[in-house]
């Protein structure tokens, strides 16, 4: 036992050196001009094989600025689809994520952004996704979604607005 004693008391007196040496500070929050684009209250349609949605995203930076937050609802059919998760950076400047929805999904992402498009490929027990996100001006954006399917790739294709947008045309 006493071996066993001083061997931990050693281990931990070695560990505390280190451990004190680290920078405990926060990270800068992300500044990512893509990423804070992104940011608002976003409405639009998007059109599947399965028909046509309603749609509403709500982005916003969390967590001291450290993850770009996320929340949809769509409607189609008379079914509601619910989900959130967040994005955020890793030090090589890709995209990693998770996603959880009412249909009991559980997504990790990871993805790039290039100029004005962020792609992330969704993967869960269910299988594989892709969201393509371009922004096509400060107050629109277009998402292609590619499913695969047991019966091949799916495509779907929304359409946003900012709703701020929306709110200064009327």
């Amino acid at each position: 036992m006493k071996k066993f004693t001083l061997t931990l008391i050693t281990l931990v007196l070695f560990s505390l050196p280190p451990l004190m040496a680290q920078d405990w500070s926060a990270p800068k929050a992300l500044e990512h001009e893509f990423l804070t684009y992104m940011e608002g209250e976003w409405v639009g349609t998007t059109e599947s094989p399965m028909g046509k949605s309603k749609d509403q995203l709500i982005y916003k930076m969390g967590l001291d600025g450290q993850f770009l937050m996320q929340e949809a609802t769509i409607e189609m059919s008379g079914v509601t689809y619910t989900g959130s998760g967040f994005l955020t950076l890793t030090p090589e400047g890709t995209i990693t994520g998770s996603w959880i929805d009412n249909f009991r999904g559980i997504f990790q992402g990871s993805g790039t952004i290039e100029g004005n498009v962020m792609t992330v490929t969704w993967e869960s027990a269910r299988g594989k996704s892709t969201r393509i996100t371009e922004k096509t001006d400060d107050d629109h954006m277009i998402v292609i979604g590619r499913e695969e399917t047991p019966q091949g790739t799916q495509e779907s294709k929304g359409t946003y607005t900012r709703k701020s947008a929306l709110s200064e045309s009327e």
